[in-house]
């Protein structure tokens, strides 16, 4: 599937806030090794790091079984084609259940990794543009399981990590 740009969250999109987002990382490690030098080699800006962010909880199992509150590195590449590492994970997890009155029975229950967790992943190379379409099919068909229930919803490096306070907001 190739998704065009009308709703503003297709291939160019995409690899435009990856590329905003990476260039801001950039700058950031630039200031810190002004403030403290020392020998530190990261970020790589021939690895970009790609930011996914979760919409809704997903129910995200490793092996197809095991429960877990990470989108694996495996998991991305094989859905990708990606090569990539993870850098950091920011995620926390909730028990889903429920009653079902139709059935008159409890619902299965399943962990699921809560809206507003991050995965930080680091290419091993340079993207290019079937990955930055391999990225928008990922945020179109989002992750893990009961997708079609609107679990997994996903966005690549959304704006919000963009966010710098205006030069005259003093820290308190």
């Amino acid at each position: 599937m190739s998704l065009d740009d009308s709703n503003g969250d297709g291939t160019d999109a995409i690899a435009d806030r990856i590329d905003r987002f990476n260039r801001m990382v950039q700058q950031t490690a630039a200031l810190y090794a002004r403030l403290a030098p020392r020998n530190n080699r990261w970020p790589d800006p021939q690895r970009p790091l790609i930011v996914l962010n979760l919409l809704a909880d997903a129910i995200l199992l490793e092996q197809g079984w095991f429960a877990t509150n990470v989108f694996n590195v495996a998991d991305f590449t094989e859905r990708t084609g990606i090569p990539v590492h993870l850098v950091r994970v920011f995620s926390a997890t909730r028990d889903l259940g429920g009653y079902q009155v139709v059935w008159n029975r409890p619902r299965p229950s399943a962990l699921a990794t809560v809206m507003g967790s991050l995965f930080v992943y680091e290419a091993e190379r340079p993207l290019g543009s079937a990955d930055y379409t391999a990225l928008a099919d990922l945020q179109y068909a989002g992750i893990g399981e009961r997708r079609q229930e609107g679990f997994g919803q996903v966005r690549i490096c959304d704006d919000i990590h963009l966010y710098q306070p205006p030069d005259d907001v003093a820290p308190r």
